[in-house]
């Protein structure tokens, strides 16, 4: 079993919201804020990631 500094992996605090009038998921990711949308096309699109904070965020009762 790997000790925890042989690990390639760590936990970052992360904290995401909905900006409804955008559309964009809001991220603070260790301190650092960033986005990401839906929209392919966007230079923040990733509709994969997009996808699974919106469903996070729907399980937590934060969005419809």
């Amino acid at each position: 079993m790997k000790t925890d500094s042989q690990k390639k992996t760590i936990s970052v605090p992360l904290n995401i919201w909905l900006n409804v009038d955008n559309g964009h998921i809001h991220m603070n990711v260790g301190g650092k804020l960033t986005s990401v949308t839906n929209n392919p096309a966007s230079k923040r699109g990733n509709p994969s990631l997009y996808g699974i904070l919106e469903e996070q965020l729907r399980l937590a009762g934060k969005i419809k």
